[in-house]
């Protein structure tokens, strides 16, 4: 599905900044995305994401992105150009944080469920 296809554009090492928010202090906005897709549990749509660190509301933005982009008919390419922008005027809305939870935390193969 096209979700999908967006979200395969997040694999790999890469620079986030379209999707750091405007108070984001992090001095880096370099990341490794090891994962990044969608599927449903139930009727619920779910977005699971894995990476080495995460900026401030990036997970937020990745999603309203996704989310805006294909209601609005675009397709992966676009989606990859914008990432690849570093602009965040260019990324989409960032979702609001209803729904959204951490799942579990992972520091060098040691895992911890939250």
């Amino acid at each position: 599905d096209v979700l999908n296809q967006m979200a395969s554009c997040l694999h790999g090492e890469m620079n986030c900044a379209t999707f750091a928010a405007s108070g984001d202090q992090s001095i880096s906005t370099n990341r490794y995305i090891d994962k990044a897709h969608f599927f449903y549990d139930g009727s619920s749509l779910v977005f699971e994401i894995e990476a080495n660190a995460f900026l401030w509301k990036m997970v937020r933005s990745i999603v309203g992105s996704l989310i805006h982009f294909e209601k609005t008919g675009k397709d992966a390419e676009f989606f990859k150009s914008v990432v690849e922008s570093c602009d965040r005027k260019k990324a989409g809305p960032t979702a609001p944080p209803n729904g959204l939870f951490l799942y579990k935390i992972s520091f060098d193969g040691i895992r911890r469920h939250v």
